[in-house]
């Protein structure tokens, strides 16, 4: 295996944070220490996006279509999304300090991790948030959703805690 890996058109990067692609392999986002970047050609050219500001940036991610795209920053409450691939964002302001976030697969649901090590949601693109899981048994970095929303699921110490009905519950 590995033997066909090629390497990407150079963003200029310093350090890669994370990376994201969308379902078809042709739209990704990526977040350095200091900028967030988009490519619409599988990664054979990068965009920096100008939008989301300077920042620490820590994670991103998309959903299966590419056209959300959420970012959030290292160490300050700083987050942005965009609904258009990129082309416009969006200054969110998180509950608490964003440790992770995910967005579901068909764009509906963000989840934000917090550094509170609570779970957070939003059905309405970041404006609002409310609370689905308290404080967890143990902190955690990382949480992930199935494409439609409805399954949020969060690694713990020696589990997973997991929603069956958007983090209502």
């Amino acid at each position: 295996g590995g033997t066909s890996w090629s390497a990407s058109a150079s963003s200029g990067s310093a350090s890669w944070q994370a990376l994201r692609m969308s379902a078809n392999g042709q739209r990704l986002a990526a977040v350095d220490d200091a900028r967030v970047l988009t490519s619409v050609n599988g990664g054979n050219t990068w965009v920096v996006q100008s939008g989301p500001g300077a920042a620490t940036w820590h994670d991103v991610s998309m959903s299966e279509d590419g056209m959300r795209i959420a970012a959030i920053a290292k160490d300050t409450p700083n987050a942005t999304l965009s609904v258009d691939g990129g082309a416009t964002w969006t200054a969110l302001t998180p509950p608490t300090q964003p440790q992770a976030i995910t967005i579901s697969g068909d764009g509906s649901l963000l989840v934000l991790l917090g550094t509170d090590d609570s779970v957070y949601t939003s059905t309405d693109n970041g404006a609002t948030w409310g609370s689905t899981l308290g404080v967890l048994a143990a902190a955690s970095s990382s949480v992930t959703v199935s494409y439609d929303g409805s399954k949020i699921a969060v690694p713990y110490n020696v589990g997973v805690w997991v929603s069956n009905d958007a983090g209502n519950t």
